[in-house]
Order: structure tokens, then sequence, then C-alpha cells
């Protein structure tokens, strides 16, 4: 449930003004040629813009880190994968000038087939939990975001925290024949979704309003500022996987190339191509082992089948999860 990638008439990485940060970590890079390279960012980044006319972001970042003589991977990392119902998936990008960037991101590959219940946690992981039939939870539950039209509720797993949606998320809770329970999201579970501890956001308050010289405590404020910090922040689970990944990148090889598929054109997709073919694929790589022929028509490929679930951990339906008693409702919120 992840809409950062539905405004397809957005200007793109290239041209627009607020999306152009990457190109000073380029300018720095080219100064300073650091071992490894890792970024961060939302699906949105395979996908293409104005309807097809604008290449993806993607092309552009791993084109930049090609010209600078880099190897890269990436790949879709789900947080839910991590067993927080937390539907956040997020593109990572690693490169290296020495190293195998596809050691770090594309080594490990969570192919769940029944296994997690028997590994301790007595707990389905997301892909079997959400694979019909599902089995009953204890509560039922459900994530609205009051201000979002293209998407309905989720049940059993919150919809991805952006900037903005936070303050307007409200759940849904019932257990057995209850009556159901209708509240706005707290900020303490919100941190918890993310991995944070319950109160990590608030060293950001108090905050100050313009022209005011002394702080100024408004809680509204304040909350509304911590969601929009978790909304831009990289989640504890997904950092810390990454972390001992890049602490030990030798440790586990990639062992698909022979099977990868390489891209037959050197940016997949585009107005004219089919409605499947319109964005990149979840993971992909490039080893620049190839120095007589193009770039991307050297070592670009696709692994087949990658998951977005690096590890196999048992999820935590929402219901279960929640542990803060939520505000009444604010309809207010909606625009």
């Amino acid at each position: 449930n992840d809409c950062s990638h539905e405004n397809l008439k957005r200007p793109g990485l290239e041209e627009g003004v607020a999306t152009r940060n990457v190109a000073h970590v380029f300018r720095l890079l080219e100064s300073v040629k650091v071992p490894w390279v890792l970024l961060e960012n939302v699906c949105g980044l395979l996908t293409w813009n104005q309807q097809g006319k604008s290449r993806p972001a993607i092309d552009y970042v791993v084109s930049e880190l090609e010209n600078l003589g880099y190897r890269w991977a990436y790949r879709v990392v789900n947080l839910a994968s991590f067993g927080l119902p937390h539907q956040r998936r997020r593109v990572f990008i690693v490169a290296s000038l020495h190293g195998d960037p596809r050691d770090v991101l594309l080594s490990q590959y969570a192919l769940c087939q029944g296994q997690c219940i028997s590994m301790g946690e007595h707990r389905e992981c997301f892909q079997c939990f959400w694979t019909p039939p599902r089995m009953a939870t204890k509560y039922f539950s459900a994530s609205i975001d009051l201000g979002e039209k293209r998407r309905g509720p989720l049940t059993d797993v919150l919809h991805c925290l952006t900037t903005t949606n936070g303050r307007r998320t409200c759940v849904v809770k019932q257990e057995g024949d209850a009556k159901p329970e209708l509240s706005m999201l707290r900020i303490e579970d919100a941190e918890r979704l993310m991995g944070f501890t319950p109160g990590y956001t608030l060293p950001c308050y108090p905050l100050k309003k313009p022209n005011e010289r002394q702080p100024v405590y408004d809680e509204d404020l304040q909350t509304f500022k911590r969601f929009a910090l978790l909304g831009l922040a990289c989640s504890v689970p997904q950092s810390q996987w990454l972390g001992a990944q890049l602490f030990n990148p030798y440790g586990v090889k990639f062992a698909y190339d022979a099977l990868s598929e390489p891209f037959e054109q050197a940016c997949p997709g585009g107005a004219e191509a089919h409605a499947r073919a319109k964005a990149w694929p979840q993971a992909a790589y490039n080893m620049l082992e190839d120095p007589s022929q193009p770039k991307w028509m050297g070592r670009r490929r696709a692994p087949p089948e990658v998951s977005d679930a690096p590890l196999i951990r048992g999820f935590v339906p929402l219901g279960e999860f929640l542990e803060y008693e939520g505000a009444p409702v604010r309809y207010e919120l909606r625009t």
C-alpha cells in the first residue's frame, strides 16, 4: 500500500527540484571514491514518470554509479518481512569499487515453505500469513488513511507511513464479537512500527513558532512533526540487516548469476512498453566485467524471483502489536 510511486505526473529525479539531493552524492564521490555506497528510497524509484516519457530515477542513479566506476546492486525490501505489521517497501542500492554488492543485497533470499512455524517463534512469517487460506487472528484489525482515496483499508498491517499520512491514520480493532474500536494511531505505536523505542522522537519537542523567541508547547504540532520524522526515517530492522551484511560483506556469496537475465535495452519500459514492463525489476545488478561493450549491455542483469523478504521472521498482526490506547478519530485531518 505504498502510494509513493503512483503520481506518474511528477517531474522525476532529474527534473524535480526537491529530488536533486542525490546529485550532491555523486559530486562528492567524484572527489573522494569511498569503497562502499548505500542509498535508499521509495519504490517509485523504479517507475517511469510523465506517462512513460521520463525515465525512472533508478536509471539515472545506476548510470551515474557506473560512470564513477562502481559496481552496483539494488533490491526492494519489505519491512513486514522482518515481523513488524508495517507494509513499508523500500529500494536499497549498494555500490562498491572492489567488492561484490550482490553478496550484500542478493545473497539472502527467504523462500518459506512453512518452516517458519517451527523456527522458535511459533508464528507464520509475513509471506505465509498473507497467503490464503489465512489463519484466524486474535483481533481483527485494519489501518485506514483518512486522506487517501486511492487505497482502501489494509487488514492486519499498517499502510506505509509517509511524512503526511501518519497524523491522519486511524486503526480499527475488534476482539471476537465485541464492538469494534476506532481510534487514531498513537505516535508511540508508530515509533514501534518502525523499530524504534516509544518516545524516540521526543527530542524534537518543544517547537518554536515563527517570530517567537520562546518555545511554544503545541502538542498537536509536535505530534505531526514526529510522524513526519518517522515517514522520512529508515526502519531499524532494515538498517540492522544491512549493517550486518556490510560488516561482513563477503560472508555469503551470491550464487544465481547464471540464472539471471540480461537487460535487453538500457532502460526497460517506457511509454510504448507493455504495462507490466513500465517499471524496472524488483532487483538487478551490474558488475562492470565487460569493458568492451556499453556498461548496460555488459552486465546489467535481473536475478530470478528475488522476493522482498531477505529473512524469515515471525509476523505479529497489527491488532496484537498495538499497545497504546488511541485518541478519538479526528475527521478534520482528512485534508
